[in-house]
């Protein structure tokens, strides 16, 4: 009902909050009822076992705007609400979880959805405030909202009312140990709190006071002893083994552990420099253009040679492709060193910096050609992975290269790969790492967007510690392997996406990379210069059926894609360009091919998220797929 992204059960206000917003949070309203005269023994705090969600089109920060209700829950079938248990499932789904420390909630979002929800680290804070200031206890809305059958999110039956329950347990009040023996008939509780004995069964059971009298319990003696053995602060249990010290005490309130284990050498963090692509930039964002060395084929104006890069567009220029052959770098066409009488394509690229000395320009091995099976040979091979990282530092110097870029796509991915893939990327990345670093070599790696591409092939936290920069393959999500249309590199969902559909753009993939320890200053999103096409029959609109792959472009020759200067061409003939506003999109089409692509609008929003973002900056593949001589586009 508002226009804003709301947690709707926060416990505190946020630092950007004014007048009627600080009111509105969990410590504002107990405060005040008690401040009222509600007595604090009476008051029970209501905890809400389901969240509140919301659309929303760009900023998943609470406080920014917002497009409506979320859709409707499978189960609970409300729209802007989810139960704890169908969230458990949109995590498993891939929504990203984020915590706002100020006001001690969780929230979680996809590309398109948004919802504010109490988890177990949540509620406990909360029991933590309902001691501190003593109430009466919690009041849940509502046991169906729970995991009450403990089938969604692993954490047994009811987790988060068991979370509460075990915090605001008896065990863990702070209970007065002291027994007092009274003969008083008519006031079983005449100092206050803590234990009595009934003189009427001859002490054989006792009285436990709470709040002045306000709840009384029967205890038996042993029950008694229990709870004064768990309150007691000197209670502790101590068990030594060889290596490895573990102290456990146990408190009326905390328990700590103080673990001391031999530091490994090999695992102790290490201060990894990064090597920088411009130091001289002055904050600006980076701009990293690849160079395809197959571009030189094309026939007539779109023949691309190393000479037409224009070396004051790009912070970076890095030359694709060589190739990986055992544990060794290899040039792949025939022209790229040089002989005695022809000016190899390495040379003729590096010869850019005499035009611009400060332009980086670096080497890529891999591609989608090489496949996965390669790299994955060679990094499970601890003597040929040595070998290479040896090898790569060598044919990087001897070719003047300033860096290297691993495009491995991908591991743990496609035919030849091994689930060992993800560890052992991250191994090679570390050696490689180690290796340069005293040559000032920049390493670089190509790295997947599709959610399960990521899962099976990096470990997001760890690659980034060593790597200088991330170039993140924005794009490809959709094209004609699929059977309907879909722009191949969106910037958001559609509202009709569903599961994984919704994943399938630059927002998501970019959130999801952040989220899972990528820095965002070493994080360049990938733009694409060319369109992905289809065939279809009747509908246009994107998500409608297709019937296969686009013709060959002009120049381009490969069926499914169109390079910019070629959509170009087809708006000439009257191909019709519409946009999709929601996703932030152009693509056009003829009565039977349609193409999705980016315009220099969509780029610019582009370049504005990545600005927003405060990301590294942009990465372009490739350099031969814009209109680079300006004959196409107007």
């Amino acid at each position: 009902w508002e226009e804003i992204l709301g947690h709707h059960t926060a416990l505190y206000a946020r630092s950007d909050e004014n007048e009627d917003q600080t009111k509105l949070n969990v410590k504002w309203t107990v405060k005040n009822w008690l401040k009222q005269g509600c007595p604090k023994q009476k008051l029970l705090l209501g905890l809400a076992l389901y969240g509140r969600t919301f659309r929303y089109f760009q900023n998943t920060t609470l406080g920014a705007s917002n497009l409506g209700p979320g859709g409707l829950g499978p189960y609970t079938l409300s729209r802007g609400m989810l139960s704890y248990y169908e969230i458990c499932e949109k995590q498993k789904n891939g929504w990203i979880i984020e915590r706002n420390e100020e006001q001690k909630v969780p929230y979680a979002f996809s590309s398109i959805e948004w919802v504010g929800y109490d988890d177990i680290e949540s509620l406990k804070i909360k029991s933590k405030f309902i001691l501190d200031l003593d109430l009466g206890g919690a009041m849940f809305w509502a046991l169906d909202l729970d995991d009450f059958n403990g089938t969604f999110c692993n954490e047994g039956k009811f987790p988060l009312i068991n979370a509460v329950k075990n915090e605001l347990h008896t065990d863990n009040m702070k209970l007065t140990t002291q027994i007092v023996t009274t003969s008083s008939q008519n006031n079983p509780c005449p100092n206050g709190d803590g234990f009595y004995p009934d003189l009427s069964t001859n002490c054989k059971d006792y009285y436990l006071c709470l709040y002045q009298g306000a709840s009384i319990m029967r205890l038996s003696p042993d029950s008694i002893t229990n709870l004064i053995t768990k309150s007691s602060p000197t209670s502790a249990t101590t068990t030594t083994q060889s290596t490895t010290t573990r102290t456990t005490t146990t408190t009326t309130t905390t328990t700590t552990e103080n673990i001391q284990i031999e530091p490994d050498p090999e695992e102790e963090d290490e201060e990894i420099q990064q090597i920088e692509i411009n130091p001289n930039r002055n904050g600006r964002k980076l701009v990293v253009c690849y160079y395809t060395n197959w571009a030189q084929y094309r026939q007539g104006d779109g023949k691309f040679q190393p000479e037409d890069v224009d070396v004051n567009l790009c912070d970076m220029v890095i030359f694709a492709f060589a190739k990986l052959e055992g544990d060794k770098i290899v040039p792949f066409e025939w022209n790229d060193l040089s002989t005695s009488w022809l000016p190899g394509m390495y040379d003729r690229t590096i010869n850019l910096k005499n035009q611009n000395p400060n332009v980086k320009i670096s080497i890529a091995i891999g591609g989608w050609n090489v496949g996965s099976g390669p790299f994955s040979k060679m990094v499970a091979d601890d003597n040929m992975r040595s070998n290479f990282v040896r090898n790569a530092v060598e044919f990087v110097k001897k070719y003047r290269f300033d860096g290297l870029d691993l495009d491995w796509e991908y591991p743990g991915s496609r035919e030849g790969s091994s689930p060992n893939d993800k560890v052992l990327f991250t191994a090679l990345v570390k050696e490689l790492k180690k290796a340069f670093i005293p040559h000032g070599l920049i390493l670089t790696a190509a790295v997947g967007a599709g959610y399960q591409t990521i899962i099976d092939g990096y470990e997001i936290d760890k690659i980034s510690k060593y790597l200088d920069y991330i170039n993140l393959m924005a794009y490809d999500f959709h094209g004609s392997w699929e059977d309907f249309l879909g722009h191949h590199a969106p910037l958001y969902a559609r509202k009709e996406e569903v599961g994984n559909q919704t994943k399938l753009n630059v927002g998501w993939a970019v959130r999801y990379w952040l989220s899972q320890g990528c820095p965002k200053e070493k994080l360049l999103v990938g733009l694409a210069l060319y369109g992905r096409s289809f065939t279809y029959a009747e509908d246009k609109n994107l998500g409608a059926s297709s019937t296969g792959p686009g013709s060959k472009g002009k120049y381009t020759g490969t069926p499914g894609i169109l390079s910019y200067y070629e959509v170009c061409e087809k708006m000439k003939e009257d191909w019709i360009v519409e946009r999709n506003y929601e996703q932030a999109i152009p693509y056009a089409y003829s009565p039977n091919e349609w193409v999705g692509y980016d315009d220099v609008v969509s780029l610019r929003i582009k370049a504005r998220y990545i600005k927003d973002q405060d990301l590294a900056g942009a990465m372009f593949w490739a350099l031969d797929f814009d209109d680079y001589k300006g004959f196409f586009c107007g």
